[in-house]
């Protein structure tokens, strides 16, 4: 069963919210910015990686990091021993 997590990238805690109790597939992303929770998306796309859906709202420091909460995403998923990573 998929569940939330967190991860420290680059110096800085992400926290992740399932939308999908049974397979990976969307999260919402919190991060805090200049003393504010900012709220984003990652959905996974065709090919099984997953990507930043709302660009605009991710503050611009970690606007880089899609492709390391993407794996962060996928090593969680293996860390569940999901069958469709």
């Amino acid at each position: 069963m998929v569940g939330n997590f967190i991860t420290d990238l680059s110096g800085t805690t992400f926290e992740f919210h399932t939308m999908n109790a049974n397979r990976l597939q969307l999260f919402q992303v919190y991060v805090q910015f200049e003393g504010t929770k900012r709220r984003f998306h990652m959905q996974r796309k065709d090919k099984g990686d997953f990507h930043i859906t709302d660009i605009d709202k991710v503050p611009p420091p970690y606007r880089e990091l899609e492709s390391e909460l993407n794996a962060a995403i996928k090593d969680y998923g293996k860390s569940l021993n999901m069958p469709d990573l």
